[in-house]
């Protein structure tokens, strides 16, 4: 007597199935990956212009301020509230909000692009500017330019041992109160559209970085002053005043690609030459 095993035959359409629904998965990923939104874009982390007209009531440091939405360039901090920063954008020379008409004019990173990109953001770890300059920077100095009646800013470079090699310093004293530093890049086979940013104080606790391209540097006052009141103008009732000149107090270079304590070599101190780092009599 034998016993006879039963035999199960797989439908055909499974194999074929099996197949069609792997090579379906894969190209739902495919286009996910290359044509779907990023983790930024659903986050709203990733920049994305707005041409509405409404404010936003948002606290940065110790100031409060009404953003209109057409200046920002981030969705997640639209949401108002207490924010760490708030990335804003706007056309030279009267800082135009964004509009769909120009949009393309944001989205410029040309040599001549007429964009400003600007932030509000908390305080952070920052050194006074004549500090800076006293401690940090006279170490790299390679060469000065003193202002002239004519020319009211001090040139620096950098020796090419620094971190900063390749950039100019030019620095404005007032009258009272810390000085302008507006650090620039110079065109070089790597960098091509060059730019100039400055990071200044607007109290206690908030800070306000720019940058624009480096051929509006000619222009820096102008900006300056123009940037500074706008955003002035933004803030609340309730802030404690401060004065018109609040942009120059407490003045800082924007250090977020290069840190104070490993910028450069420290033997170049030795081949600084003199320079002016204090406020001309």
């Amino acid at each position: 007597m034998s016993n006879t095993d039963d035999v199960h035959e797989r439908p055909a359409w499974l194999l074929p199935a099996i197949v069609g629904g792997a090579v379906l998965i894969l190209s739902v990923f495919f286009l996910y990956y290359y044509f779907g939104p990023t983790t930024g874009e659903i986050l709203g982390t990733d920049p994305e212009a707005s041409t509405s007209t409404h404010t936003i009531e948002t606290t940065i440091g110790d100031l409060t301020f009404n953003v209109p939405v057409n200046y920002t360039r981030i969705p997640a901090q639209r949401s108002g509230g207490k924010q760490k920063e708030i990335a804003l954008h706007a056309l030279l020379m009267d800082l135009t909000p964004f509009t769909a008409e120009k949009k393309h004019l944001f989205d410029s990173n040309e040599a001549d692009a007429n964009v400003v990109h600007f932030r509000i953001h908390e305080r952070g770890k920052t050194l006074p500017a004549t500090r800076r300059l006293d401690s940090i920077y006279v170490r790299y100095f390679e060469s000065a330019t003193q202002a002239t009646p004519e020319n009211p800013l001090e040139h620096y470079t950098f020796v090419d041992t620094s971190g900063y090699r390749d950039q100019d310093l030019f620095v404005f004293w007032p009258e009272a109160g810390e000085p302008l530093l507006l650090m620039c890049f110079r065109e070089t086979g790597v960098i091509v559209n060059p730019s100039c940013s400055r990071t200044l104080s607007l109290s206690d606790g908030t800070m306000l970085t720019y940058r624009y391209k480096r051929p509006y540097q000619t222009k820096w006052r102008e900006i300056d002053n123009m940037l500074v009141a706008l955003v002035r103008s933004w803030e609340a009732k309730a802030n404690k005043a401060i004065g018109q000149m609040g942009s120059l107090d407490d003045t800082a270079l924007d250090l977020d690609e290069n840190s104070l304590e490993d910028v450069g070599s420290k033997d170049a101190s030795l081949n600084s030459p003199v320079i002016l780092t204090s406020a001309p009599k």
